[in-house]
């Protein structure tokens, strides 16, 4: 499979490093709590994130379907 291997992954551990040596948590906090100055910004924060997890949701489904798999017959 093309999509596979060390070469497509190594941004994963690039990813997982910076998490790890650069606070990445903090800055993500950081970045939100200076976005988010009223209950409007935090509704459009909190609509935002659902509809990635929906994206989210929606890219595995198709990733099982892809190598055969019917997650609608998996638990949730």
């Amino acid at each position: 499979m093309s999509n596979l291997g060390k070469e497509k992954t190594k941004g994963a551990k690039s990813h997982l490093n910076t998490d790890i040596n650069e606070d990445h948590p903090a800055l993500m906090y950081k970045i939100v709590s200076r976005a988010i100055k009223s209950e409007e910004d935090a509704q459009i924060a909190k609509d935002t994130i659902v509809n990635c997890i929906k994206l989210i949701g929606m890219y595995f489904d198709e990733l099982a379907l892809s190598v055969g798999i019917n997650s609608s017959n998996l638990e949730r």
